[in-house]
This record gives structure tokens, sequence and C-alpha cells, in this order.
């Protein structure tokens, strides 16, 4: 068997050495059009962009914001400056920047002696919540707040054309009244509690001409403080009153034109003509303490300002052409005047 086998070997190697074989073909090379190992063309290479010049950024000085300038110890007429009276001096703080509605950025301080420097604002202290009043788009209803996050809706009884034109509160957070006028010849005034949201007392007057009266109430301690103006022109008066059990009546009326008033402790009250003439009272008895002539101000006093601090207050007179200050210290039934110019800036 062994010689056989050696013949089918022969013969297989006979017929494989038969067979051509075909050469391998041979491996394109790769070129600058065509990628590798594919006949594909090659993309197209963008050639390197061109060196450009740098570009120089120039800074418009004229468009960038000016540096304020260092405050002067003198008041700009025109900036809307607001008043605040220290132990020791007058303030006056406004925005520089023109913007009534920003915070303040300039301070200048007047001394009783009339020296007079500038300063930073000093730091505002944290605000607390206040007693709030407001009232509704139709005027039906009125929503106050305590301060303390409490709210009561006050809905008094309306007639026809009757409206609520006012409503304020009191310090405390504790009375809250609201003025009702239109539709006929009366104004009311109604007291309410202003946590419980219960009507206390109501008081009501008669409009003496046929006109508008412009009025306006405000807390003066327990006492209100009632101010008309006929829209003939004529000055506007005031009058007290205080609630009687369920009534809220006329106490007294307050002599001359009223102005402008305020809160300056120990129940006490200013009210000025809104020049030069000012009364202060006890709003517990609705006593007048005191009324004084401020010529200090000038023969020539034109609207003044009031600026009130616990047991004092300040009339302020700022025009363009000068400035002029009394300062009043409040010592129970007496009262002191002390006079100061304010440097007005040109």
């Amino acid at each position: 068997m062994r010689p056989a086998f050696v013949s089918v070997l022969g013969i297989a190697a006979a017929c494989s050495s038969a067979t051509p074989v075909r050469p391998a073909e041979p491996m394109p090379m790769p070129s600058e059009d065509r990628e590798l190992m594919s006949t594909r063309p090659r993309p197209a290479v963008p050639a390197p962009p061109a060196d450009e010049p740098a570009i120089e950024i120039v800074v418009d000085e004229a468009a960038a914001p000016a540096a304020l300038p260092p405050v002067a110890a003198c008041v700009p007429p025109a900036a809307g400056a607001r008043f605040a009276l220290e132990p020791a001096a007058l303030r006056a703080c406004w925005n520089r920047g023109g913007d009534f509605s920003a915070p303040v950025d300039a301070c200048v301080w007047v001394g009783r002696d009339g020296a007079a420097w500038s300063g930073d604002p000093p730091a505002a202290a944290p605000a607390a919540a206040r007693p709030t009043a407001a009232i509704d788009e139709s005027g039906a209803t009125a929503q106050v707040c305590s301060g303390a996050g409490a709210c009561v809706t006050l809905a008094p009884e309306l007639g026809d054309g009757r409206r609520i034109r006012q409503a304020v509160i009191d310090d405390e957070g504790a009375r809250a009244a609201v003025l009702l006028a239109g539709g006929d010849a009366e104004t009311t005034v109604e007291i309410y509690d202003a946590r419980a949201g219960g009507r206390l007392a109501a008081g009501t007057r008669r409009r003496r001409g046929a006109g508008e009266v412009e009025q306006t109430i405000a807390f003066f301690g327990p006492a209100v403080l009632w101010v008309r103006a006929e829209d003939d022109g004529a000055k506007a008066t005031g009058e007290l009153w205080k609630t009687h059990r369920a009534k809220l009546k006329l106490r007294k009326k307050l002599r001359g034109q009223i102005g402008d008033w305020g809160a300056i402790g120990a129940g006490r009250f200013v009210v000025t003509d809104g020049a030069r003439r000012a009364q202060i009272w006890d709003a517990h008895r609705a006593h007048r303490l005191d009324k004084l002539e401020l010529d200090e101000l000038g023969e020539d006093a034109a609207e003044s300002m009031l600026v009130t601090a616990d047991g004092a207050f300040a009339m302020v007179i700022l025009t363009r052409a000068a400035g002029r200050a009394a300062i009043v210290d409040v010592e129970g039934r007496r009262a002191r005047a002390t006079a100061i110019d304010l440097p007005v800036c040109e």
C-alpha cells in the first residue's frame, strides 16, 4: 500500500505545478489627489489664511462715564435734596447723577454755627415694616396693614357717587381712617380698628360752597387733622377732630393757613403755613402750645420745606440764589429758633 500513497502524492504535485498562479497586483501608491487606501479623490484642503492685521481697539474717552467730582460743601438747588435734622446739624443729601428716584450718593451738613462740610451718606438703617393703607381702583374698599403682616379690608357703606378719596393709618398701626366724598355736599371721615376692621366712629361736614373742595386727613396722635381748601383759591384751613363714643367731633379750629405738618414727639405736632409761620400743638388736649413768626427766614420768604425730628423741627427755604433755614428746638411749651445760612452751589 505504501507505493500507492506515494503515487497519489506525486500526481497531486504534478497537477499543482501545472496550474498557473495569478501574480498579485501592486498596491497603488498614494498621490496628492487620492486618499491612501482609496481611489476616491482627496478632498480639497483650504489654504491657510494670509496673516491679517491686528485689530486695534480705541476707547472713546468722551463716551466713557466721567468720574464724579468731589462733593463741595454746598447744596445744589435743583438736585432735589432730601433734608434730615440731626442733633447738631441739618443734613442735605442727593444723587449726583440727577436721578431723584435713585439712592443718594452725596451729603452736606450745616451745623448750627453755620459751618458746612461734605461727606458720604450715612449707612441706611434696615427698613422696618411700617403700617400702610391703600385704596383699590374702584374706590369702594381700602386695605390697611398694621405692619406686622396682618391686613384687613375696609368696606364702608357708599351712596351714589361716593367713593373713598383717601385712606390713612396711624404710626402704631392701631387705627385707620377713610375720607368719603362725592355725589352730594357732604364729606365723611370714618375711623376703624386697623387690626379687627370694625368701625369705631364717624363724622360728617357739609360743603360750604358749590365748588369742589380739596380735602385731606392725617392722624395727630389721638386726633384727626382735617384740612380743606376751596377751589376758588382760598387758603387751606385745618381742624382737629376727636372721637367721642361712636362719633367723630370737631374739637378745635386751627388759625391761619395750613401748608405742612409733622410730629415732633411726645404727642406734639407742628403745623406751618408753608412759608415762615409755625404752630406747635398738643394733640392729646387739642391745645396750641406756641406760635412762631420765623423772621429769620426773611420777610420775602417763599415756599418752605418742613423737616421734623424728635423734639425739634426746621423750616428750609432753598432757591437758586440763596438758602436759609430756621432750626427750632421745642422744650415743653417753649421753642427756641436758630437761623443758619445754607451754602448754595452756583
